[in-house]
């Protein structure tokens, strides 16, 4: 169809980018230990991961940080999870359709 057309051509001239190499182990290791405040500057930092690869990425390598945002949809701080949810709209817009591979994994803790 034609909207297939257009998407591959807009996916050639902004190829996804692999950003796993930007999410340490110990960005996410803080993000568990932290206090709120931390939390939310290193949702700031994943944002502009984010926003630094033009919003399109790869899914590759980021199953700790799904793993991660699938703990946190559980916190008790509603504002944490409110703050995670709004993360994993744009992590999910920026993944496109690979966001389907980590959906399955994290909608139950969603409902």
């Amino acid at each position: 169809s034609k909207q297939d057309g257009l998407s591959n051509v807009l996916e050639n001239l902004f190829p996804r980018m692999d950003i796993s190499k930007k999410i340490s182990s110990k960005l996410l290791k803080d993000f568990s230990e932290g206090k709120f405040q931390q939390k939310k500057e290193i949702f700031e930092s994943l944002e502009k991961i984010l926003s630094e690869a033009n919003n399109k990425i790869h899914p590759t390598g980021l199953n700790d940080l799904i793993t991660v945002m699938k703990t946190a949809l559980t916190d008790k701080n509603k504002n944490l999870v409110r703050i995670v949810l709004s993360f994993l709209n744009k992590l999910f817009e920026s993944l496109g359709t690979n966001s389907n591979n980590f959906a399955s994994y994290l909608i139950p803790n969603i409902l």
